[in-house]
Protein backbone atom coordinates (compact mmCIF):
# COMPACT_ATOMS: atom_id res chain seq x y z
CA UNK A 1 0.00 0.00 0.00
CA UNK A 2 1.46 3.21 -0.93
CA UNK A 3 0.75 6.86 1.08
CA UNK A 4 -1.79 7.60 -1.69
CA UNK A 5 -3.80 4.32 -0.93
CA UNK A 6 -3.43 4.84 2.45
CA UNK A 7 -4.31 8.42 2.83
CA UNK A 8 -7.66 8.00 0.32
CA UNK A 9 -8.31 4.86 2.76
CA UNK A 10 -7.94 6.69 6.19
CA UNK A 11 -10.42 9.27 4.72
CA UNK A 12 -12.88 6.68 3.57
CA UNK A 13 -12.71 5.14 6.71
CA UNK A 14 -12.72 9.15 9.07
CA UNK A 15 -15.50 9.76 6.92
CA UNK A 16 -17.49 6.94 8.37
CA UNK A 17 -17.23 7.95 12.52
CA UNK A 18 -19.49 10.46 13.63
CA UNK A 19 -17.61 11.93 16.59
CA UNK A 20 -14.12 11.03 15.48
CA UNK A 21 -11.64 8.44 16.93
CA UNK A 22 -11.52 7.77 20.79
CA UNK A 23 -8.42 9.32 22.21
CA UNK A 24 -6.54 8.97 25.55
CA UNK A 25 -8.58 9.20 28.48
CA UNK A 26 -12.04 7.86 25.99
CA UNK A 27 -11.69 11.91 24.82
CA UNK A 28 -12.64 11.77 21.21
CA UNK A 29 -10.37 13.32 18.53
CA UNK A 30 -11.40 14.75 15.65
CA UNK A 31 -9.80 12.82 12.38
CA UNK A 32 -8.08 16.39 11.23
CA UNK A 33 -5.98 16.15 14.16
CA UNK A 34 -4.49 13.16 12.93
CA UNK A 35 -2.04 11.77 10.75
CA UNK A 36 -2.35 7.98 9.33
CA UNK A 37 1.40 6.18 9.53
CA UNK A 38 0.44 2.90 8.60
CA UNK A 39 -2.72 0.68 8.70
CA UNK A 40 -3.27 -3.01 9.15
CA UNK A 41 -5.37 -5.43 6.62
CA UNK A 42 -7.99 -4.83 8.81
CA UNK A 43 -8.41 -1.71 8.93
CA UNK A 44 -6.08 -1.05 12.59
CA UNK A 45 -4.13 2.32 12.00
CA UNK A 46 -1.50 4.22 13.77
CA UNK A 47 -1.80 7.82 13.42
CA UNK A 48 0.29 10.94 14.53
CA UNK A 49 -1.87 13.13 16.74
CA UNK A 50 -1.42 17.06 16.28
CA UNK A 51 -1.39 16.57 12.28
CA UNK A 52 2.17 15.45 12.77
CA UNK A 53 3.86 18.02 14.49
CA UNK A 54 7.50 17.17 15.61
CA UNK A 55 7.03 15.30 18.82
CA UNK A 56 3.75 14.12 18.11
CA UNK A 57 2.12 11.09 19.95
CA UNK A 58 1.58 8.15 18.15
CA UNK A 59 -2.09 6.40 18.55
CA UNK A 60 -3.63 2.84 17.60
CA UNK A 61 -7.09 3.14 16.20
CA UNK A 62 -8.86 -0.19 16.30
CA UNK A 63 -11.67 0.23 14.05
CA UNK A 64 -13.83 -1.85 15.99
CA UNK A 65 -13.46 0.10 19.14
CA UNK A 66 -11.40 -2.50 21.08
CA UNK A 67 -10.01 -1.50 24.57
CA UNK A 68 -6.75 -0.20 23.16
CA UNK A 69 -8.48 2.27 20.36
CA UNK A 70 -7.22 5.64 20.82
CA UNK A 71 -4.00 3.95 22.99
CA UNK A 72 -0.90 6.05 23.16
CA UNK A 73 1.88 3.81 21.74
CA UNK A 74 4.52 5.99 21.95
CA UNK A 75 5.49 9.84 23.01
CA UNK A 76 7.06 10.25 19.65
CA UNK A 77 7.21 9.17 16.22
CA UNK A 78 11.20 8.66 16.97
CA UNK A 79 10.37 6.60 20.32
CA UNK A 80 7.23 4.30 18.77
CA UNK A 81 10.54 3.87 15.48
CA UNK A 82 12.84 3.07 17.78
CA UNK A 83 10.56 0.70 19.61
CA UNK A 84 9.08 -1.05 17.05
CA UNK A 85 12.46 -1.45 15.08
CA UNK A 86 13.95 -2.94 17.76
CA UNK A 87 10.87 -5.78 18.20
CA UNK A 88 11.34 -6.29 14.54
CA UNK A 89 8.52 -4.18 13.29
CA UNK A 90 5.55 -6.75 14.34
CA UNK A 91 2.12 -6.29 13.17
CA UNK A 92 0.28 -3.40 14.35
CA UNK A 93 -2.74 -5.33 15.28
CA UNK A 94 -0.79 -7.57 18.23
CA UNK A 95 1.19 -4.29 19.37
CA UNK A 96 -0.80 -4.49 23.01
CA UNK A 97 1.38 -7.77 23.26
CA UNK A 98 4.37 -5.17 23.52
CA UNK A 99 2.77 -3.06 25.63
CA UNK A 100 4.71 -2.12 28.85
CA UNK A 101 3.46 -3.69 32.46
CA UNK A 102 3.11 0.29 33.91
CA UNK A 103 1.79 1.72 30.91
CA UNK A 104 0.36 1.11 27.27
CA UNK A 105 3.22 2.37 25.98
CA UNK A 106 5.11 0.25 23.36
CA UNK A 107 8.15 -0.92 24.80
CA UNK A 108 10.69 -3.99 23.96
CA UNK A 109 11.61 -4.52 27.87
CA UNK A 110 8.28 -6.35 28.56
CA UNK A 111 8.80 -10.44 29.27
CA UNK A 112 6.95 -10.94 25.82
CA UNK A 113 8.66 -8.65 24.09
CA UNK A 114 12.09 -10.13 25.65
CA UNK A 115 10.83 -13.97 24.38
CA UNK A 116 9.38 -12.52 21.35
CA UNK A 117 13.52 -10.71 20.71
CA UNK A 118 15.50 -13.69 22.07
CA UNK A 119 13.26 -16.18 19.69
CA UNK A 120 14.19 -13.99 16.55
CA UNK A 121 17.81 -13.69 17.76
CA UNK A 122 17.61 -10.44 18.26
CA UNK A 123 19.22 -10.39 22.07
Amino acid sequence: MDSRDLIETWNAWADTWDTGAKGPNAEYLAFEELFPLTQSANGHVLALHDRGRPQSSVIYLDPDGGPFDGTVVADSLEKFMAAWCGLACPNIEKLQLFFSDSSASLSPETEFAKKWRETLGLL
